[in-house]
């Protein structure tokens, strides 16, 4: 599992990154990915707008900020994430503001559809649903995972 990590950190990219990449995406016409499509392009720009809206407006409680900086061992949040996914737009500036609050935390982005092997080894009930932050330890060992949770609806 190290080497897996590992080789995804090495392609990693903080948030600020992230969102110039997904901006010069879209400045040409794509997104992230190799798939492009219409669809996946109109969904990257609506998106962007979500996240330039979010990263504006999100201010955490002084609770979660006092909780945060409860963190004193140092942490890599790495996130799988792609610049087409509505639920990404919709945490990730909420997972980057939290992470700014504790210099002990180091949030670093991957694509998701460039780090497979990670993908596949955190998927959610059997799929590859995003984002997927993972917690590291000093070491790169995994301490902690968030992300979506898939539950079956009931056929009445």
């Amino acid at each position: 599992m190290k080497e897996i990590i590992e080789k995804s950190l090495s392609k990693a990219m903080s948030y600020d990154d992230y969102r110039g990449l997904v901006d010069k995406l879209i400045k040409e016409g794509k997104s992230t990915g190799e798939n492009q499509s219409e669809d996946l392009l109109n969904y990257s720009v609506l998106n962007d707008k979500r996240m330039k809206r979010l990263d504006k407006t999100l201010h955490l409680s002084s609770d979660s900020i006092e909780n945060v900086k409860k963190v004193t061992e140092k942490q890599t949040w790495l996130v799988l994430t792609e610049g087409w996914c509505g639920d990404a737009a919709h945490n990730l500036p909420m997972i980057n503001k939290i992470a700014k609050e504790n210099s002990n935390i180091d949030l670093q982005l991957v694509l998701r559809d460039e780090n497979l092997e990670l993908m596949d080894s955190f998927l959610t009930n059997g799929g590859r649903s995003i984002p997927k932050l993972i917690v590291l330890d000093d070491e790169k060992n995994v301490i902690g995972t968030w992300g979506p949770v898939l539950v079956k609806l009931l056929q009445w």
